[in-house]
């Protein structure tokens, strides 16, 4: 896909949101920018992509392209031919890069990434396979965001829930231990998050919902990042009121 991850995401972003509106306003040419831009993605690639932290983060990008083709999928003017040719680059090129980043971890340990790293690589074989109509592809993601061996895995993400709820998810520590650098940080926690969300989302879709031992796993993985941000923006609109214990920071994120 390129040298740059970051551009071919730029066209699956502007293939989603054309599709979005597409399926919002029912106007075509919106639906029409979409297909040509998927198209033109399903005749140029045609190895498994390498570079700069790929495998890895392109994740990122192959999730975005298998979820605005899923959403494209209804469209009567997207003919079955290049439907085909969009499925066939994620089964043989776009998928081996997905599994051998989380098989492999690009030769180093299993806990050696973030876990965004790994939810990246499993919101994409979740997408893919169902795009794809791939049974095996769609398990494999659920599989490992269940029980993975990454940091990506739920178990793994989240990997201690203290008395009252609170976790100490993976990534969310490092972000909270970067306050100098909150604003650009703020991006990858909502990506963090995103994903995590996305993957849940998914499940009642396809009738795979998660254990109920992993719920409070995931809720309180969501919570503890944002927990930082809440006390900053209490503290900096209403430090008189924190000092005397007043504000809305209350319940589990108080302090």
């Amino acid at each position: 896909m390129g040298a740059s991850r970051q551009n071919a995401d730029l066209d699956a972003h502007a293939a989603y949101l054309n599709a979005l509106r597409w399926y919002i306003s029912g106007d075509a040419n919106y639906a029409n920018k979409t297909t040509n831009i998927l198209n033109s993605w399903a005749a140029a690639v045609n190895v498994v992509p390498s570079g700069t932290d790929i495998p890895g983060l392109i994740g990122i990008t192959i999730a975005h392209f298998a979820e605005v083709g899923e959403l494209l999928r209804t469209y009567s003017g997207w003919d079955a031919a290049n439907f085909q040719a969009y499925t066939n680059i994620m089964v043989t090129y776009l998928y081996p890069v997905c599994n051998d980043f989380l098989t492999n971890h690009r030769g180093t340990c299993n806990s050696h990434y973030f876990a965004n790293w790994d939810a990246c690589n499993i919101e994409s074989l979740i997408a893919m396979g169902v795009l794809c109509d791939n049974t095996n592809i769609y398990n494999q993601g659920v599989n490992y965001f269940k029980s993975g061996a990454g940091n990506g895995s739920i178990s793994n993400a989240v990997p201690y829930l203290y008395s009252g709820g609170s976790d100490n998810g993976r990534k969310a520590g490092a972000i909270r231990n970067t306050a100098s650098l909150e604003s650009g940080c703020s991006a990858v926690r909502v990506r963090w998050l995103g994903i995590r969300g996305w993957t849940c989302s998914v499940f009642p879709t396809t009738g795979c919902w998660p254990v109920p031992s992993m719920w409070p796993s995931i809720i309180w993985g969501a919570m503890f990042p944002i927990r930082p941000s809440m006390i900053a923006r209490v503290t900096t609109c209403s430090s008189s009121r924190i000092a005397a214990g007043g504000g809305w920071m209350t319940g589990p994120f108080g302090n």
